[in-house]
């Protein structure tokens, strides 16, 4: 490392993790300010929060009708979404909102998101999509609370997980509405459709680093990575297809340690919060797994 990097890292440093999050809280603060209303909202109650994993494609998700349920990204494919009825719906990545038309891969998206995801549900929403989603109009009877992400989880300097200021990105959706369950008062979170298999696809010529979900990925995996540069660009697909495998396991590394670092922090700030992982076949063992046929309803 050269000695002027020695010297203007730790300021980049600061700044990326804790000098410009501060600045983003003044920034949306009338926003952020309305999140304070969910603050406790759920106090000693226990939620489920679904991911997208291949478990999910036959899980019988009106077991949790009666339950408080976390659905993210695009558990609106669900053959029985509409059964579930989920109470909230998170969207952390930026990605699902770079449309540019109504009628591009990411706008169809949106709109098929706008037909089913029921008025009721309560979208939890990167706060970088509020743009769009003025500008198209979309999601206009569904309630809104807008979380605002930068930096980083870290045991080497201190992070919020409250959604009144800005949180560090997650790299993850699931671990998004973990922290909005905390926010919320929830103290038994129950994980399901999390595998997290990342590692176990394979890689390298004329494939793309796709992750295993309950619906359909096979049009992605006919792309070619070289000559369908035009349907790479339109779905965001350019860091999956450019990242080595190396660095692809030094990020799910770094989702994994964020994992770590959240769960310490519940365990240090809400001892009785109690979080559990019922996904068969997972690789997430960060948190106690259990089987979801013992839990009590």
């Amino acid at each position: 490392m050269r000695l002027a990097s020695l010297f203007t890292y730790p300021f980049h440093y600061a700044y990326t993790n804790v000098m410009y999050p501060k600045l983003l809280d003044r920034r949306y603060h009338q926003l952020l300010e309305k999140n304070k209303s969910l603050k406790n909202a759920y106090r000693g109650k226990r939620c489920f929060i679904l991911g997208t994993g291949p478990s999910i494609k036959d899980f019988d998700v009106a077991k949790l009708k009666d339950e408080y349920t976390f659905a993210v990204n695009d558990m609106d494919k669900h053959p029985r979404f509409r059964e579930l009825n989920p109470k909230f719906y998170g969207i952390a990545d930026t990605t699902y909102f770079i449309s540019e038309s109504k009628d591009d891969f990411w706008g169809k998206n949106l709109q098929h998101k706008t037909e089913v995801i029921p008025p009721a549900t309560r979208l939890l929403l990167n706060i970088k999509a509020k743009p769009l989603i003025n500008q198209r109009g979309i999601f206009k009877d569904n309630p809104i609370t807008y979380i605002s992400y930068h930096g980083i989880f870290s045991d080497k300097i201190p992070f919020n997980i409250d959604l009144d200021k800005t949180v560090p990105y997650p790299k993850n959706v699931v671990l998004a509405c973990m922290m909005a369950a905390v926010y919320m008062g929830f103290e038994e979170l129950y994980l399901l459709g999390c595998e997290h298999s990342y590692l176990a696809n394979p890689t390298g010529l004329g494939k793309i680093k796709t992750v295993s979900h309950f619906y359909s990925t096979d049009d992605e995996k006919t792309i070619d990575p070289v000559k369908d540069t035009k349907t790479i660009k339109e779905r965001g697909l350019q860091r999956d297809v450019e990242m080595s495998y190396e660095k692809y396991m030094v990020s799910i590394l770094q989702l994994f340690r964020n994992y770590r670092h959240f769960f310490n922090k519940v365990r240090q700030r809400y001892p009785r919060v109690r979080i559990y992982n019922a996904t068969p076949d997972t690789f997430l063992d960060v948190f106690p797994c259990v089987d979801f046929n013992d839990i009590n309803f």
